[in-house]
């Protein structure tokens, strides 16, 4: 027997599930196309819940669109006709009120995990029916009867079944048209151009550069990126403490360092521009604009936490919704604890991510120890791109090249260290490469290394303008083709500029 703690344990939890699963229902029309076919009522174990599942269910059959806004309608709607029992109003009106914050925090849901986590809830509920159907009849000797009901059982799959006809199907087209992946958050200029279309859920991508090169000021690049897009943010570090990260990020949010010797007014990289200074990194015709900037104090604590404040209100994040710093020494953390951890920040804090940074690939524990050395790093990144589709996240994470990156002009896939099966369970792996000269003119070079999806080219470069004393990865980026483009357009447009003059 259940004792009646248990059962009160029990019974919070049921309401936390379905009050999620409501709130994906009332924000998010992908979820409810999904779900809508297979939701029986009888899921919903709390009669408030199945009240406004019923609201929601009926809004997407007759305007086929998830409620979002117009669910306080229907409630006010519902309320004025005496529809809602005095017991169940307070309680609606807290599902509303969190479906409400949701949609201001976190427009776009993780669909996909959030539809895993429905099936699973309704399974486990209708296998509690079952099983207490089934004890019934066992007990008054209709056992043959509770044979049948264990036989017929069939579990639930939501928004598709084992085996389907989605081309002529309007709600799996509808689905499958609503999941077109779009990126989750996205960079600036044409470093963005060449990755931006990779930083999509399910997708793990991967930098790879030799060491000191800025690995880890990339991977904090992104997290600051994803963080405008107001998504939530998981970065697992293992190289440095939660001081030297929570310092850097800082710098890079503030654009100022906390060294008195970067804070010296000397000459700061700003822009590419055929007009600025030739540099022996760049191809003839184009240059680096520097510029000399005030001298500044050092940041310290006080200024850092109120630009950081700032950077959180005009974002609109939250404290501990949207950013979360794990910090582990290395191989003292494996893709199964990374996992884990996801768990507990699910189950305790309500914190599901959409981007998750690991810092970095090499230094991760092993996941089987009694593997030979290379089956261990082959079995790392296979456990990593196992963890980015069960959660349906945005895996990035950075790794080591080899030592003939230190003097190469640009990495090629025969760049790799240890195990060149990395590639293979990337979506996307990146080489950047920075020679003694890059480094001298603030400059490094980006290139696809392997790329699952679409079309690439090794030699198709991106130059990054760098300025890590002030923690900015790139403050300014160039992809020579696209420059030649701009260039050619501009001439064009001039030439015509001129031929109208001479006609007038």
């Amino acid at each position: 027997m259940t004792s009646g703690e248990d059962f009160v344990k029990i019974r919070r939890i049921d309401r936390k599930i379905e009050i999620d699963i409501l709130i994906s229902m009332i924000t998010s029309t992908n979820f409810l196309a999904r779900i809508y076919s297979c939701t029986d009522l009888r899921y919903f174990k709390n009669s408030y819940c199945q009240t406004v599942a019923r609201w929601c269910l009926k809004y997407f059959e007759k305007y086929s669109e998830a409620p979002k806004s117009q669910i306080e309608k229907i409630y006010n709607y519902q309320e004025r006709r005496g529809k809602i029992s005095g017991e169940e109003v307070d309680l609606i009106k807290s599902v509303l009120e969190k479906a409400q914050e949701q949609y201001d925090n976190e427009p776009e849901i993780n669909v996909s995990f959030a539809i895993e986590k429905a099936e699973e809830y309704f399974n486990r509920v209708k296998l509690e029916d079952l099983f207490e159907q089934c004890s019934g009849m066992i007990e008054e000797g209709e056992v043959k009867k509770a044979q049948e009901e264990i036989l017929s059982y069939k579990s639930i799959k939501v928004g598709e079944s084992e085996a389907t006809d989605g081309l002529v199907d309007e709600a799996e087209l509808q689905s499958a048209f609503s999941e077109q992946q779009k990126p989750l958050f996205t960079l600036p200029g044409d470093i963005g151009e060449m990755v931006n279309s990779e930083f999509c859920r399910d997708k793990f991508i991967v930098l790879q550069a030799p060491e000191k090169t800025g690995k880890t000021f990339w991977l904090l690049w992104l997290a600051l990126r994803a963080l405008r897009a107001r998504l939530k943010v998981v970065m697992f570090e293992l190289e440095m403490t939660k001081n030297q990260v929570n310092r850097r990020m800082s710098i890079s949010i503030s654009g100022i360092s906390d060294s008195k010797k970067y804070c010296d007014g000397k000459r700061i990289p700003k822009k590419f521009s055929e007009d600025g200074e030739p540099v022996d990194s760049l191809p003839n015709g184009f240059g680096v604009v520097y510029e000399d900037e005030e001298e500044k104090e050092p940041l310290i604590w006080q200024e850092a936490y109120r630009r950081n404040k700032e950077f959180y209100q005009k974002f609109h994040l939250k404290k501990d919704r949207n950013w979360k710093l794990i910090t582990a020494p290395a191989r003292s953390l494996n893709i199964r604890q990374i996992g884990s951890e996801l768990d507990r920040l699910e189950k305790e804090e309500n914190f599901i991510p959409d981007v998750v940074l690991i810092d970095y690939m090499d230094i991760l524990g092993a996941e089987n120890p009694r593997e030979q050395e290379r089956e261990k790093i082959n079995s790392n990144w296979v456990a990593a791109k196992a963890l980015c589709n069960k959660r349906h996240i945005f895996l990035a994470s950075v790794t080591q090249s080899n030592s003939l990156t230190y003097s190469m002009d640009l990495q090629t896939r025969s760049s790799f260290s240890e195990d060149h099966r990395k590639y293979a369970h990337t979506n996307g792996t990146l080489g950047l490469t920075q020679t003694p000269d890059d480094k001298r003119a603030s400059i490094a070079k980006i290139n696809w290394l392997v790329l699952r999806e679409g079309d690439f080219n090794e030699k198709n470069v991106c130059y990054i303008l760098q300025c890590l004393k002030k923690g900015r990865f790139c403050v300014d980026s160039m992809n020579l083709f696209n420059a030649a483009k701009k260039k050619a357009e501009e001439e064009e447009k001039i030439k015509k500029r001129s031929g109208r003059i001479r006609k007038k």
